[in-house]
């Protein structure tokens, strides 16, 4: 009833956790206050795996902005319902195992109405100038986090974040202290961008790469060589940032027309394995079959620069694998960070590579067998690194992958060629054995035609990890070109990406 009185310029201090007759204020604060604790959403919980929890610089909070309002429908209320009160705290933060608390200082003789709720933003900087639920609705970060190294996932730290569902928020009254009135309330929060991650087990892990068994398609259980993977880049990684609150679409259609109304946060819904909705972000109804791709959507993670970068660009291997802020145990091998990207969405008829987001390897292969004669019956003495050239049959008759051969020089696998006509053989170069391989990550997998696609099949959804396993056939291409991926087939692991993990007091 107290709508707009003075609120008072109070600290906020470090708190403990709530007692069972409602929170102990501290000493220090005087005023009637609100306990508000950031929590991981039960959803994420339910879904995510229990070695997908975040890493410590992932977790951080440095500000918070609560939003106090009226209405039934939380964030999803009408965009004119106005913010009766917005208080920017910035100190006094506890961390529990998967919570944040602080106190927040609403003033003397303040009265909560039925109804009345909060949303927050988080790592945003001061957002109380705010005056309604509009103004969160269509607010778009500067930057979804900060980071000390230009394109290395190291040193990457302030994570926004807002609130994920508009059911949560709701303001309750606990027994009053010292004649001070007390409050709590709980918002569910989700970081606004997403993280890639690298998988593999710990004795691929060298020194310099990581090492994997190439295999013979279609027959698993063959060698034919090994995969040194030296380097990778992200490819189409959308720089710019995307709404505070998460946008789905309110259904789907067969043009852009489904973009043209949503709601704000909640989960995906699905009908059946397959997503009914889309998430929106600020570039989504812009990807059409003709559109251009605008220079700062991608930046130097698109396609079409990546097609022409050198062997050298890119993430190192040797430098990820060192550095053990990104790098962690997971699904019983190990992980590294390889990027932190915003969503990336777009109609399924625009899927292409000018907007989906994937991975390019950088990779020497190492055939198990080179000959150095145009019989293919002397094996060359090759080392890892050493050119060689691929042999591959293009006739139908047989599995032309068991069939692939490995020549020490051009002058043999000529030779072997003209001695097998009927093959219809390609030979391909592969200087100091160096080769690309790319994949497009997926959002969604499900058992299908591989020749239909859905809505959401690919993209990038917020506060998901994507974490892809490879295993590899042979030889990639000798040329960055972002083509069909060749020889290579990823296992990706999409799965929400836990907020809280430790219990500490942040100062």
């Amino acid at each position: 009833m107290f709508r707009n009185c003075l609120i008072a310029a109070l600290s906020v201090l470090i708190t403990g956790c709530s007692s069972t007759d409602g929170p102990v204020p501290p000493e220090e604060n005087n005023g009637d206050y609100l306990r508000l604790s950031l929590v991981m959403s039960e959803a994420s919980r339910a879904e995510s795996h229990p070695d997908e929890t975040a890493l410590d610089a992932e977790n951080g909070v440095s500000d918070i902005t609560v939003f106090f309002f009226n209405g039934a429908a939380g964030v999803n209320s009408a965009a004119i319902t106005p913010f009766f009160k917005a208080i920017y705290v910035d100190k006094g933060f506890i961390r529990t195992a998967n919570s944040i608390k602080v106190d927040v200082p609403i003033g003397e003789e303040y009265e909560f109405l039925d109804g009345d709720r909060i949303a927050v933003a988080v790592n945003m900087g001061d957002l109380s100038g705010f005056a309604s639920l509009g103004d969160l609705q269509q607010h778009i970060p500067a930057a979804a986090w900060q980071s000390l190294s230009q394109g290395s996932p190291s040193g990457c730290s302030r994570f926004t974040m807002a609130s994920a569902y508009d059911t949560d928020g709701a303001i309750y009254r606990q027994p009053d202290i010292d004649g001070k009135k007390r409050y709590t309330a709980s918002a569910s929060v989700e970081r606004t961008c997403a993280r890639i991650d690298l998988g593999y087990d710990a004795a691929q892990e060298k020194a310099a790469y990581i090492e994997y068994s190439s295999t013979a398609k279609g027959n698993g259980i063959v060698e034919n060589g090994r995969v040194h993977l030296y380097g990778l880049s992200p490819v189409n990684a959308m720089q710019q940032p995307s709404y505070a609150l998460k946008r789905v679409s309110n259904g789907l259609s067969d043009d852009y027309s489904c973009f043209d109304t949503w709601h704000y946060t909640g989960t995906l819904p699905k009908d059946g394995a397959r997503p009914a909705a889309y998430v929106i972000e600020p570039h989504t109804a812009a990807k059409t079959a003709r559109a251009a791709v605008a220079a700062d959507w991608y930046g130097g993670t698109a396609a079409s620069t990546l097609s022409k970068s050198a062997w050298d660009s890119g993430l190192n291997i040797a430098t990820l694998l060192r550095d053990d802020k990104i790098k962690f145990a997971a699904d019983g091998g190990r992980a590294v960070v390889v990027s932190y990207t915003n969503e990336n969405t777009q109609h399924y008829s625009a899927h292409s590579e000018k907007w989906l987001t994937g991975l390019l390897l950088r990779a020497v292969f190492v055939p198990k067998t080179v000959y150095s004669d145009g019989s293919a019956t002397t094996h060359a003495a090759y080392t890892a690194g050493q050119t060689f050239y691929r042999y591959r049959p293009t006739d139908s008759s047989t599995s032309e992958d068991e069939r692939v051969l490995y020549f020490a020089s051009a002058d043999a696998a000529r030779a072997y060629s003209a001695a097998h006509p009927a093959d219809g053989a390609e030979i391909t170069e592969y200087p100091q054995g160096r080769c690309f391989y790319h994949m497009w990550l997926r959002h969604t997998v499900e058992e299908r035609d591989p020749a239909i696609v859905f809505p959401m099949e690919y993209g990038i959804v917020r506060n998901h990890v994507y974490r892809v396993r490879f295993n590899f056939h042979g030889a990639g291409t000798p040329t960055p070109d972002i083509e069909g991926p060749e020889n290579a087939e990823a296992a990706i692991y999409v799965r929400p990406w836990n907020v809280f993990r430790h219990e500490q007091i942040i100062l």
